[in-house]
């Protein structure tokens, strides 16, 4: 995965359209968020004040949630992008998120 400096309180948008599989806490880090896209999955760590649970269709570019204020100034979103067990470079997903 990567890790993206943000903002505090930045907006967490969808990658790809998919459906929220799973929400579960991470000690001192938040929430983390996994949607299913297909065979894929996308995994979203540091986030606060959700917007989605567990069971929605969610479109690419809808809001998750916030990144975890980490700092005054700043958080930290984590993002991993998964093939089923084999783990893809998140980048990849956020140059096509970006081309939409």
């Amino acid at each position: 995965g990567i890790d993206i400096t943000v903002s505090k309180n930045s907006n967490v948008y969808c990658i790809f359209d998919g459906s929220v599989t799973r929400i579960f806490s991470v000690p001192m880090s938040g929430v983390a968020v996994i949607v299913r896209h297909g065979t894929y999955l996308s995994v979203y760590s540091n986030l606060d004040k959700l917007e989605v649970k567990v069971g929605d269709k969610i479109k690419i570019g809808q809001k998750i949630g916030e990144v975890l204020k980490m700092s005054d100034k700043v958080g930290v979103l984590h993002l991993e992008v998964w093939n089923e067990r084999s783990s893809e470079n998140p980048a990849n997903w956020i140059s096509s998120f970006n081309g939409k």
